[in-house]
């Protein structure tokens, strides 16, 4: 099962609602219908924050968290600062520097083997063209990369430049869980 990370904007003041575990609750003198009805109140609770986290304003459902360290994970919703956003967007244009550097390389390579390829004895013919076969695919897979990135990275731009207007700073925040 993946792990994402959403983010939400709220109003600033609202209280952030937190997960209830049966842990937290005192359960040593319930019946045990008593139980199984805290049960069922804590998961429909925890329900109702899945499905909003009193954040009925803006949703964005991002990236697999694996991808973004810089977020440490907790199982409740926690304030996304400023300084965060701009270490993912930070994250993203690295990432994106590399698959172009490493775009580029294979780009040069296949340059190369097309170059190859053109004078090559019948012996060596089909083994150039199985490499510029496979440069071709990693080429075109880093590509698909490439744009994925780009559109993950242009989200969180959009919700930095949202952020970026005072009226919004003041009156919204934005938090993050992982899910």
């Amino acid at each position: 099962m993946s792990e994402y990370t959403n983010i939400y904007l709220r109003k600033k003041g609202v209280p952030l609602l937190k997960y209830r575990t049966i842990a937290d609750e005192d359960t040593s003198s319930l019946t045990k219908e008593e139980y199984f009805s805290l049960v069922e109140e804590v998961k429909a609770y925890n329900k109702s924050i899945n499905e909003g986290l009193g954040c009925e304003l803006f949703y964005l459902g991002t990236t697999p968290s694996r991808q973004l360290q810089v977020l440490p994970w907790s199982p409740d919703p926690q304030l996304l600062t400023t300084q965060m956003l701009q270490e993912i967007l930070d994250f993203y244009s690295e990432e994106i520097e590399e698959e172009m550097q490493y775009i580029k390389r294979n780009e040069e390579e296949l340059r190369i083997l097309e170059d190859r390829i053109r004078s090559a004895d019948v012996k060596l013919y089909d083994k150039i063209d199985q490499n510029i076969f496979e440069t071709r695919s990693s080429i075109n897979d880093s590509n698909d990369t490439l744009e994925e990135l780009r559109s993950l990275m242009r989200r969180f731009e959009f919700v930095a430049n949202m952020m970026q207007d005072t009226d919004n700073a003041e009156r919204y925040e934005l938090v993050y869980t992982k899910s």
